[in-house]
């Protein structure tokens, strides 16, 4: 490899290879059963980068309200629809206040799913989640 050129820019050179390079943020949007009826935050931030097909999308949420709408936990609009042929990766970072703490999930489209699958291997759900509820996940799919 000759090393990398124009970083910082969307795109690069390794070698004789284009790299598709790309940063930026992106507001994530917690959604129970499909709902956002009143669901409130002081913080909803997320940031990406995507090298090629690959996509690594961080993300932070702190609630002020959970709202009213009921159902299974999703954190809409990601920055990039996935590969419907691709799995996805998640790490879950600081988690706050909430009851049953998820430890898995994946994307479909935009919307990535939450779960718990230590204790009950179901949906993460607004029950789990509190007014103050604070969260930070990392999650990497193909494109």
């Amino acid at each position: 490899m000759s090393g990398i050129l124009g970083v910082g820019s969307r795109s690069g050179v390794i070698g004789k290879t284009e790299l598709d390079y790309e940063t930026g943020t992106w507001t994530p949007t917690v959604e129970f059963g499909g709902g956002t009826t009143s669901i409130t935050y002081s913080h909803n931030l997320g940031r990406y980068t995507k090298i090629g097909n690959i996509v690594t999308a961080d993300l932070q949420i702190i609630m002020t309200s959970k709202g009213s709408s009921t159902g299974a936990a999703t954190i809409t609009t990601l920055p990039f629809t996935v590969n419907g042929n691709d799995f996805s990766g998640i790490e879950i970072g600081l988690v706050y206040n909430m009851s049953a703490v998820p430890n898995d999930g994946y994307v479909t489209g935009t919307t990535f799913y939450l779960y718990n699958r230590t204790t009950t291997n179901t949906a993460t759900d607004n029950d789990d989640f509190a007014d103050n509820t604070r969260i930070a996940i990392r999650v990497t799919y193909g494109i």
